[in-house]
């Protein structure tokens, strides 16, 4: 069972790790290249898409609701304040940073595309 936590664990460091980077770099990104940071969104749903795909091979849609909830979490706390310290190229940055509704929309559809993802591994398993 310890070898499941590991997966998990590493998994989840993975997820965080992507986010992090999608918001660190992208916010750097969109100032620099002047578009708008909200482009970078679709990243983050592959991320969860992935992350999802990932788990589903060893374990439960419960695991795998949890760990994209978290990052879902993550990416609309942490993640937000991050690019709003990088000065992510936004009109409307400063409006979500600390909305409740926000934080709470973005963990579902992190789970939603997790799940999604899930679906796909479900779906091409033989």
């Amino acid at each position: 069972m310890t070898n499941a936590y590991l997966q998990l664990t590493i998994f989840f460091l993975i997820g965080l790790t992507c986010i992090t980077l999608i918001d660190s770099l992208g916010a750097v990104a969109s100032r620099k290249f002047n578009f708008k940071y909200s482009y970078l969104s679709i990243l983050s749903f592959a991320v969860y898409i992935g992350i999802g795909y990932l788990l589903s091979n060893h374990f439960q849609l419960m695991i795998i609701v949890v760990i994209t909830a978290l990052l879902g979490l993550y990416d609309s706390t942490i993640g937000l304040k991050l690019s709003t310290r990088l000065n992510a190229h936004s009109e409307n940055i400063d409006i979500v940073k600390s909305n409740i509704k926000i934080v709470i929309s973005m963990i579902m559809v992190a789970v939603l595309f997790g799940f999604i993802g899930y679906c796909i591994n479900g779906y091409f398993r033989p």
